[in-house]
């Protein structure tokens, strides 16, 4: 049976001050799949974008303790991942952005994850006006519905890993309740957010989970 970890958002310039318990530590390395968010791109040269809210960024040593501690696969489909244009690491082009990457577990189950965020600075929206920028996909971008129906058959385990919703607040809004019941009623087979920075409710829907943030 594969086993597959989810975590939040994950941000820092003092990953050498980062511990592990040595419960988490073994889980980590038992695991087959490790997914965390990467909420903030690498400190660089690149200048801040005009938007509303803080722009933030992170060591490259954050993305090389995550390396280190096993992770497979960092989502960099936030509203923070262009925060410093392109000249940072970004989710990529619109084929990019829009794609389901498929990991193959030790016991050859295939898992799909398709990674999107909220419609805010960096998210690509259009593919026809936008085709040489950089971004990450919009959640709610049609193309978004068409990847899980795509590959809902195609592989044994269907994720989809949202950033969006209203920060610090302990529930979520109705209507994001209603899109991410729509993912499974498509055909995901999991539904696991994060943007709020507190962990939100979850919820069983067709015998399948929505977890509405992590933290």
């Amino acid at each position: 049976m594969a086993k597959v970890m989810i975590f939040g958002d994950f941000k820092t310039n003092q990953s050498h001050l980062l511990n592990l318990s040595n419960e988490l530590t073994q889980h980590l390395k038992s695991s087959d799949i490790n997914v965390v968010n990467f909420e903030a791109p690498v400190n660089s040269s690149g200048k801040p974008i005009s938007k509303s809210g803080p722009n933030i960024s992170q060591n490259i040593k954050s993305a090389d303790w995550l390396i280190k501690h096993n992770f497979t696969a960092i989502s960099l489909a936030n509203n923070h991942i262009m925060d410093f244009g392109i000249t940072t690491m970004g989710a990529g082009t619109w084929n990019d952005a829009y794609k389901c990457h498929i990991f193959i577990a030790n016991d050859g189950i295939k898992v799909g994850i398709i990674c999107c965020t909220h419609c805010e600075f960096g998210t690509l929206t259009d593919k026809f006006s936008q085709l040489n920028d950089f971004g990450c996909a919009w959640i709610l971008n049609t193309q978004i519905q068409n990847l899980i129906s795509t590959h809902k058959n195609e592989v044994d385990c269907l994720i989809v890993m949202p950033h969006g919703g209203i920060e610090y607040m302990e529930q979520p809004l109705p209507e994001w309740r209603e899109v991410y019941k729509m993912f499974i009623d498509l055909g995901a087979d999991a539904v696991i957010a994060s943007h709020p920075h507190i962990p939100q409710g979850w919820e069983i829907y067709k015998n399948k989970p929505i977890c509405y943030s992590l933290g």
